[in-house]
Formats: structure tokens, sequence, C-alpha cells
């Protein structure tokens, strides 16, 4: 079989776990928490854009000191137009001049992984971007090929929620789509640098130059999480890749940022390199005093995850990175 036909899956019909009202976000249950949060670059780079380009400093230097040392005026000139033509380099995400994951780029990818991780008869969500479930698995090279056959089971399904909130809805807040808006009882910090890299600037193919964190950079930061029942607080583990650490015993790898689905290619070496894998630990966990749940960390994930996997129809050991290097390797 092709190694980039990794399914033969057929459209079909999934079961949407609806709530009829949102949970009342004020009333006490559950559990309340901060839970401490480490990512570690397990790909060759990482990158998350701040939207801003910046000029490498090396060869905004090497003009300017043209111009310095100009004498004539045409001399001036000609380097001052080379300053337009300097390579812009997309910059990674900082807060406050330091490299960070922002929490919403963490909370998009836990999200993604509830709802398309999920399969079957109870599913948790429907899909936040949804263009219709897929009759045919598209052509290699088309648009979105990689995403299809990576989560090719759950693409093919036909959600559909007439009335109500979603699970993932009613836990991580919903804006609008016909029905009221709610907030969500999960918040995302942003995640810093912890560990002594700093950004190398890469170029790409297509001439794409960007600020990548490289393999072995580790960011901390925390998730709050308010009245969360156990199942839901077990969906966010499940979000976070727990469940292949707890029932595999495998990395809890996810994929993350800026093409995380497909090699680059860097120009200066030819070499292929990939993006956007990183390992997940959760390393702690805070109780707030009005919890109605105080486990140890180990246990918290031991029971949630369980009583997730329990009420909602959840790929146990699926692992999307193993299955993103199957089908599209960037190590010969």
């Amino acid at each position: 079989m092709d190694r980039v036909e990794t399914c033969r899956a057929s459209p079909r019909r999934a079961t949407v776990a609806v709530r009829e009202t949102a949970t009342d976000r004020i009333h006490v249950k559950g559990v309340t928490a901060r839970l401490r949060v480490r990512v570690t670059v397990v790909s060759d780079y990482l990158f998350i854009g701040s939207g801003r380009f910046l000029v490498p400093w090396e060869e905004l230097r090497k003009v300017v000191g043209a111009i310095v040392r100009a004498t004539r005026v045409e001399q001036v000139l000609y380097h001052g137009s080379r300053v337009r033509g300097l390579r812009r380099v997309k910059e990674f995400y900082s807060v406050g001049g330091k490299p960070a994951i922002p929490g919403s780029s963490l909370k998009g990818a836990v999200r993604s992984r509830i709802e398309l991780a999920s399969t079957g008869d109870r599913v948790p969500a429907v899909f936040l971007y949804d263009s219709g479930a897929l009759k045919a698995l598209p052509e290699v090279g088309v648009h979105g090929w990689r995403h299809a056959r990576i989560w090719c089971e759950s693409v093919f399904e036909e959600r559909v929620r007439k009335t109500g909130y979603t699970v993932l809805e009613d836990i991580m807040g919903v804006a609008g789509g016909g029905f009221e808006a709610i907030g969500s009882r999960v918040y995302f910090g942003d995640l810093k640098l912890v560990s002594r890299h700093s950004y190398e600037v890469v170029v790409l193919d297509h001439n794409e130059a960007v600020q990548a964190m490289p393999r072995g950079s580790v960011f901390e930061g925390e998730i709050l999480v308010q009245n969360l029942e156990m199942d839901e607080l077990g969906l966010l583990f499940y979000g976070l890749a727990q469940d292949k650490r707890l029932y595999c015993n495998r990395d809890p790898l996810m994929l993350l940022g800026a093409f995380k689905y497909r090699c680059r290619v860097r120009q200066d070496t030819g070499k292929r390199v990939e993006f956007g894998v990183v390992r997940v630990d959760v390393v702690g966990v805070e109780y707030a005093p009005w919890s109605r749940v105080k486990l140890p960390l180990h246990e918290l994930l031991r029971r949630s995850l369980g009583e997730a996997f329990n009420n909602y129809s959840l790929r146990k050991c699926f692992d999307e990175v193993e299955r993103k290097r199957m089908i599209e390797p960037c190590r010969d």
C-alpha cells in the first residue's frame, strides 16, 4: 500500500453529545485548579508567527556600513536602495521580548485534537470549521490532502447538531453560530521559554525566512480550569495527548504551529526539516480552596481520562504524529 494512504474510510454519520443548556459558570462543582504545563520542541523547529516581520541585524549592519563608508552620492543611493531588497523574516511570537507560545495556539491545538481524534457513536464536538464530510480522499497535492489522511476516520463523518451545545462548546466556549455565546471554563496562558535556546533564522524553500525555535526548546505556562467535571477534565487531558503516556507508554506528542503537516527544505543545506511536533507534559496541579475534587496529579489524570473514555467516543492510543510521519517522512 502507498505510504500516503493511511486509511480507506467512507462517509458515515456520527452522534454528537449535546447539552440543551450551558453549564452554570458560577455554580461551584468538580475541579477548579491551576495546571502547570511544559511544552518541549521535538521536531527540528517550531514556528508560531507574531504577524510581524524583521530584517536580520547582520544583513542590515552590512548595508548601513556600506552607506556610511560611501564617498559619492550615487553610492549612497545605491546602497540605500538595497535596504528595500533585504530579506524579511517572519517573527516568532514573543512576550516581553522573549519567545513564547501563545495560549490561543495551544488552545486551538487542544480543541482540534478533541474534535478530530474522536470518532463514533458519541463524539464530544462538531467541527469548528466544517465544510461537510469528505466523500473520498483528495488526491495527493490537492489542498488539505495531508490533513485528510492524518484525521481520515473523523473527516469522513457527518456531525449534525440541531439543538443545544456540544460538550466541547460547553467546556471551551462558543461565540454565536446560531446559539447564545458562552465563555470558556478553561483558560490557557502564554507559555514562556525557560530553556537557554534562542531563535534561529531559517531560510526555507520558496525563499521563506522564519525566526524559529530549535529542537529541545522548552516552554512553561499555566492552564486554569473552572468547575470541570471529571469527564470534562479528561477531555482536556485527551486534547493535551496525555492518554498516549497513560495508556500506550508513548510520549505525549502533539502537532502545533505552522508547517506541522508538511516537510520544508532548508535553502542552505537542501535538507528536509520537520516543524510543529512538541511533547506536552502536565507537571503540576494546584487546587483552588473551593475545588470539590483534590487528587494527586497522577490519580487525577488516570481517573479523569478513564471517565472521558467511558462517556465519549475517543480513539485510545491514536497517534497523529506517527501518522503524519508515515504520510510524509522528513527523513530518508
